[in-house]
C-alpha cells in the first residue's frame, strides 16, 4: 500500500480534533505549560479590573501618567515588584542611567513617589485592622504563670493564629527572657530562642517587637535585651557579638552551682600542682559539699582566685599580658596552697558533733 499523504489543512485539523477528544476525557482543568492570559477570557474591555488582584490602593486619578497605572497594576505579581522592574528597564529607560530620557526619569520619579504612597496607605490599613482583632480576641490566663496572681505590670502576647491573647507581669517575663539568652553548658553559651512561657511555643519576631516595646514602656530593662535588640533579634551574631559578657556570666553564674563545685576542685588540684604542694582533695570537697563551710576565708578566697583568673583568661586577647596579669596571682594562690588547717578541724568538730 502507498502511503497517505495529507494536507497541512488535514494535519491541522486532526490535531485539534484529538486535542479536543483527549480534553473532554480528562476530568478537571488539562495542565498547561502556557502562560495565562493577561486579561478576562471572553472579555473585550480592557478597562475591566475586578478580575484581578489589586496589590495597589492608589486611585487612577493619582497617576499623572495611565500607561504608568496599567502596568504597575498588571504586569508584576505585586506593587514592589513592578517597582524595582521599572529601575532596571532597559530597554525602555535606555541601556544605562546616563542615557535616560526626560519621560523615563519622569516615569522613574513617579512609580517611586507612588509606590511608597501605597506603601503608607497599605501599613495604615493594616494596622486599623491589627487593632480590630486585638480588640476582639480572647484572654486566655487570668493570672501570672509564676506568681499566680493577677499582673500589676501587664504586657499582653499576641497569638494571631489562634486568635487569643496572654497577659503577664513585666518583671517575671523580663526574667524568662533574660534566662534563655544567658542559658550555658558549663563555660560554653547557649542561648535559647524566647518562648511563651505558657506554651513553651517560640515567638515571631513581631511578638518579640511588641513584648519587649511594652517592657520599655513600664520602665524594665537589662542588657541582655537591649544586646539581642543591637543584633537584630537574631541569636547567632547575639552570640558573636557577645561571647566574653556571656562566659564570663557563665563562669560566675557555674561557681554558684552545685556543678562548679567540680570546677573548682580542678582548678585548685592545677594550682597545687604548679607549686609542688600536696592536695587534700576530701577535705576540699566535703568543705565546698558543706552550706556552712562557703563562708570562711579559705573558701571564699579560692572563688574568688579562680574568677579572677579565669576572667582574665577570657577578656584579655594578648597572649603576653594575659600571662603577666595571671602571675601576679600566684603569690596569693602559693598561700592558699599551704595545708588546710581550718577545714580539718571543722571536719572533726562535725564529726563528734554528730557522734554526740
Amino acid at each position: 500500500m502507498g502511503v497517505i499523504r495529507r494536507s497541512p489543512e488535514e494535519i491541522r485539523r486532526r490535531r485539534i480534533e484529538r486535542s479536543r477528544r483527549r480534553q473532554e476525557s480528562t476530568t478537571g482543568n488539562p495542565s498547561t505549560n502556557q502562560f495565562p492570559a493577561p486579561f478576562p477570557q471572553g472579555s473585550k474591555d480592557w478597562t475591566d479590573f475586578s478580575c484581578y488582584k489589586r496589590w495597589n490602593i492608589i486611585p487612577q486619578q493619582k497617576f499623572i501618567n495611565k500607561g504608568l497605572y496599567f502596568s504597575m497594576c498588571f504586569d508584576h505579581p505585586n506593587f514592589a515588584n513592578r517597582y524595582t522592574h521599572f529601575q532596571n528597564y532597559g530597554f525602555f529607560f535606555g541601556k544605562t542611567p546616563e542615557t535616560l530620557s526626560s519621560m523615563a526619569i519622569s516615569l522613574r520619579e513617579e512609580a517611586k513617589e507612588k509606590y511608597f504612597l501605597n506603601q503608607k496607605l497599605r501599613f495604615a490599613f493594616k494596622r486599623l485592622l491589627v487593632s480590630y482583632f486585638m480588640k476582639r480576641m480572647k484572654l486566655k490566663n487570668d493570672v501570672d504563670p509564676v506568681t499566680m496572681e493577677a499582673p500589676k505590670q501587664s504586657v499582653y502576647l499576641y497569638d494571631f493564629s489562634n486568635r487569643c491573647k496572654f497577659q503577664f507581669e513585666a518583671k517575671d517575663l523580663l526574667r524568662d527572657f533574660q534566662a534563655r539568652l544567658l542559658t550555658h553548658e558549663d563555660l560554653f553559651p547557649t542561648p535559647l530562642f524566647l518562648r511563651n512561657p505558657l506554651t513553651n511555643s517560640k515567638l515571631s519576631l513581631g511578638q518579640i517587637l511588641s513584648l519587649h516595646t511594652q517592657i520599655l514602656q513600664l520602665g524594665h530593662s537589662h542588657w541582655t535585651m537591649e544586646c539581642y535588640r543591637d543584633a537584630k533579634y537574631r541569636i547567632p551574631i547575639f552570640l558573636r557579638d557577645n561571647q566574653r559578657k556571656l562566659r564570663l556570666h557563665a563562669l560566675k553564674d557555674l561557681l554558684k552551682t552545685p556543678e562548679g563545685n567540680y570546677f573548682l576542685l580542678d582548678f585548685m588540684e592545677a594550682q597545687h600542682d604548679l607549686f609542688k604542694k600536696m592536695f587534700d582533695e576530701r577535705t576540699y570537697r566535703w568543705a565546698l559539699e558543706t552550706n556552712k563551710c562557703h563562708s570562711m576565708e579559705r573558701i571564699r578566697s579560692w572563688k574568688s582566685l579562680c574568677y579572677t583568673f579565669y576572667e582574665i583568661e577570657l577578656t584579655e586577647e594578648d597572649f603576653f599580658e594575659r600571662q603577666d596579669k595571671q602571675k601576679r596571682l600566684r603569690p596569693l594562690l602559693a598561700e592558699l596552697c599551704s595545708p588546710c588547717t581550718e577545714l580539718q578541724m571543722a571536719k572533726r568538730s562535725c564529726r563528734r558533733n554528730r557522734q554526740d
